[in-house]
């Protein structure tokens, strides 16, 4: 079970998302690693570009370390680098 924070679910309802996106995104997305331990999920272009239905999650980027959400944003900037 993956607990959401306060904080994430301040930011929720400002990118116009529910709890519900949060684990989509987590189950259908890719994973990273981030600074700390964390992971970071995301949604790559070219499975939102073969599903449609995935549109609304294009730019969104969630944090999680040990099963705890600790941070979600939306930027169309922010670049991933994998080896």
């Amino acid at each position: 079970m993956i607990n959401i924070s306060e904080n994430v679910r301040k930011k929720l309802s400002k990118y116009g998302l529910r709890e519900n996106d949060v684990y989509i995104v987590m189950r259908y997305g890719r994973k990273a690693k981030g600074k700390r331990g964390a992971k970071i999920y995301y949604i790559p272009k070219r499975k939102i570009e073969k599903n449609k239905i995935l549109e609304k999650y294009r730019n969104v980027y969630v944090f999680a370390k040990d099963n705890i959400v600790i941070d979600i944003f939306r930027n169309a900037n922010f670049k991933i680098y994998t080896k």
